[in-house]
């Protein structure tokens, strides 16, 4: 299935602008981990992210992923159309710092 990550915010508008748009394909059965690399793939070939700066998907409804939960938790069905009517297949990706303690 095909998963929209929109950019929320950035630390680099040149690359990463905020409200740009990235595709992914990936079965809903995987772990959210696993997106999770793809996007991370995707951004370490524009930037190198910083030891500080991470990123968390969301939910349309403002729930954070849980990267061990399965990305098809998050549906609230099982129909392809119906998903992506309900846009339950767009996440939302935040970047933010790590502030060490």
């Amino acid at each position: 299935m095909e998963f929209t990550i929109k950019i929320v915010n950035t630390p680099d508008h040149s690359l990463f602008p905020s409200g740009k748009e990235y595709y992914f394909l990936i079965n809903p059965e995987h772990k959210v981990q696993e997106l999770i690399k793809m996007i991370h793939a995707t951004i370490n070939r524009k930037i190198k992210i910083p030891k500080y700066l991470t990123f968390s998907l969301m939910t349309q409804k403002d729930i954070h992923l849980n990267y061990d939960f399965k990305i098809n938790s998050y549906f609230s069905t099982d129909k392809e159309l119906d998903i992506k009517d309900r846009n339950e297949n767009i996440f939302y990706l935040y970047f933010h710092s790590i502030i060490p303690a």
